[in-house]
């Protein structure tokens, strides 16, 4: 009976340890014109844990996966990645910046 109480402690000890929910909520914006960004996906780096942002560029993510950073990526902007504190609720804001590239003009090839 002792063994067995004694077992299921160190269940729970285990489960209160390793089981902290980390909360993160935050904003997407724009570098150029300071609007929010819908769409924008929000990932934890290491993990399949994803979401993306709703139409006034917000979201939310909670997890109890051990991770230690986040990652916006958007199509043509520069990913941004922001360090994650385990086990807290906390607020994290991106601004994305363009990638400013313009496509090279190739030169015509002549086949002889």
């Amino acid at each position: 009976m002792k063994k067995i109480i004694f077992l299921l402690f160190i269940v729970g000890l285990h489960n209160i340890c390793i089981g902290q929910q980390t909360q993160i909520s935050g904003v997407v914006i724009s570098a150029e014109d300071s609007l929010p960004m819908p769409f924008v996906l929000i990932e934890l780096v290491g993990t399949d844990v994803n979401t993306t942002t709703d139409f006034d560029g917000k979201y939310s993510l909670e997890t109890d996966r051990p991770f230690f950073s986040l990652r916006a990526t958007f199509v043509s902007y520069k990913p941004r990645e922001s360090n994650v504190e385990r086990g807290k609720k906390q607020t994290i804001n991106f601004t994305l910046t363009p990638f400013n590239e313009t496509p090279k003009k190739r030169k015509k090839k002549r086949f002889k």
